[in-house]
């Protein structure tokens, strides 16, 4: 049935057929309140500029004509449509109108629009419509996931403590779920409260090892583990953070992301450094275009002695991490001012003087827009060695 709504939906649209294309799309979401299913053929719609226009007058049309509201899978499936489209005031509209259409799938409507607009980086509306759900109690069993939400919203909007509170609500109300459990742990992660956070997974990771070895909650457990050892990182807990990666990598040890984890870290405190490569290697085979790992790649070949290997690796690293953010934004990009150093570093190392002055020299600038002088000022110092060395010893006279 699932390829006969796709291939009406396709059909519809190349025949520019818009009033058909609606009542196929809106019998679909009437049906499942969403269009997740159809999401090939749906971002083909919203390519097609000129059929969202006529879909959306079209539906406006139907509304006038009934004196009254559009029935629920024709409102729910523009909605859904425009907010692909990021048409989110006409989005609104039609939210607004598939609640009217139908109050009993309120909760249903405003938990799609939330976690919509959450993943489209506008995450204080988003917290508007979880907090709205509360408030006008739309479905009270659901009352737990809103609060999860609500929480994430809260956080990523700058309000660490009202997400703090909406992530305790959450967690009370699912006692059994570890997902739940683990949300105010996440937002004092978030919000680099590291030693609240760092005993906050603890306090959890220990509760959760005591229960039922179940798949979903070891892969919660690993997740929360991986989690935990870059706070230890952050703190300077060394030891700790590798005690956790060899953790995780002991149970699955085919954990890309902890190998390229512990190999970074390894390489960074200069041991262990062909395990490092070898674990390191297999992340960056796995996933190339990483540029987290091509940088650990670069890192320990630094480690090594290897620097034309490594500068081989970091520009590529550099690339890959440019481009991530240009994906990310539609403003100026930079990359990672971590990997520009370290870049920089093999620069020098390899005998590149003026690149590497270059390349610090951007990194120190990144750092310290970002507001971090302590390491703007740790590279700044790799500048003033180079540019400026230490005057030579003085002769001894016989």
């Amino acid at each position: 049935m699932l390829s006969g709504y796709r291939q009406l939906v396709d059909i519809y649209r190349r025949t520019d057929q818009a009033a058909k294309l609606l009542d196929v799309l809106g019998t679909f979401a009437g049906r499942t309140g969403e269009l997740d299913s159809l999401l090939i053929e749906v971002q083909r719609l919203v390519d097609d500029h000129e059929m969202v226009d006529r879909l959306v007058t079209e539906a406006r049309r139907r509304s006038d004509a009934a004196a009254k509201s559009l029935d629920f899978g024709t409102a729910m499936a523009m909605a859904l449509v425009l907010l692909e489209a990021d048409r989110y005031d006409d989005a609104r509209e039609f939210f607004e109108a598939a609640i009217a259409a139908d109050g009993s799938r309120a909760a249903e409507v405003l938990l799609s629009w939330g976690v919509g607009l959450l993943l489209d980086d506008r995450p204080a509306r988003s917290a508007e419509l979880f907090q709205r759900a509360l408030d006008e109690g739309v479905q009270p069993s659901s009352d737990a996931l809103f609060h999860f939400y609500l929480a994430g919203a809260l956080e990523l909007s700058g309000k660490t403590d009202a997400a703090l509170a909406a992530a305790r609500q959450a967690a009370e109300a699912r006692p059994d779920t570890p997902q739940f459990q683990l949300r105010p742990a996440w937002v004092l992660y978030h919000a680099e409260r590291y030693d609240d956070a760092a005993a906050e997974y603890r306090r959890v990771i220990d509760r959760l090892e005591k229960q039922e070895r179940i798949p979903e909650l070891r892969e919660v457990l690993r997740e929360s583990r991986l989690v935990l050892s870059a706070i230890e990182v952050e703190q300077g807990q060394l030891a700790q953070a590798e005690g956790l990666l060899l953790r995780v990598l002991d149970e699955f040890p085919n954990h890309i992301g902890a190998m390229n984890d512990l190999g970074y870290l390894w390489a960074d405190q200069n041991k262990h450094l062909h395990r490092a490569v070898r674990m390191i290697h297999r992340a960056v085979e796995a996933e190339p275009n990483n540029a987290a790992y091509r940088d650990s790649l670069g890192w320990v070949y630094y480690r090594q002695g290897r620097y034309a290997d490594a500068v081989s690796e970091l520009e590529k690293a550099v690339e890959l991490d440019t481009q991530a953010a240009a994906g990310r934004s539609h403003g100026a990009v930079a990359p990672d001012p971590i990997i520009l150093e370290h870049l920089g570093d093999a620069y020098s190392a390899a005998g590149e003087t003026d690149k590497a002055l270059q390349t610090w020299r951007r990194a120190a600038e990144l750092l310290q827009q970002q507001g971090q002088p302590d390491e703007a000022a740790t590279v700044r110092r790799k500048i003033n060695r180079v540019e400026k060395p230490p005057p030579p010893p003085p002769q001894s006279q016989s």
